[in-house]
């Protein structure tokens, strides 16, 4: 099944690999540097996932999975966070409560990621 993802991580790295690896399975893919940029997307088009780091140079991802939530309430969240300098993982904490769907600390697997993607779409 082919979704539609969005992608939002200020590492682009990262962001390119997913991008890709996602891309590959056949899944149309939008990626955003920033909170700002991620959110504008979010409002301009529709996703089966979001998959968002918590960390942003801009907008806290806790901020945004709230504002996200807001706009639509079932939107699938996939929320990725090394914690920030503190390797705080209370972040992941309060997504959680936000009500992201699936909680990956940093680093993870790409198959955690997959399972993780799959997961929501199950659902």
């Amino acid at each position: 099944m082919m979704a539609s993802l969005l992608v939002i991580d200020d590492e682009p790295g990262l962001r390119t690999f997913i991008k890709e690896m996602f891309q590959e399975a056949g899944h149309a893919v939008v990626v955003a540097a920033n909170g700002t940029l991620g959110l504008a997307h979010f409002k301009e088009g529709s996703y089966d996932v979001v998959i968002t780091d918590l960390i942003l140079p801009d907008k806290e991802g806790n901020e945004m999975i709230a504002e996200m939530r807001r706009l639509v309430p079932g939107q699938k969240i996939v929320a990725i966070s090394g914690g920030g300098p503190t390797r705080n993982p209370e972040f992941l904490d309060m997504a959680e409560e936000l009500g992201a769907d699936e909680l990956l600390p940093k680093p993870f697997s790409m198959q955690d990621l997959r399972r993780a993607v799959a997961a929501c779409l199950e659902t």
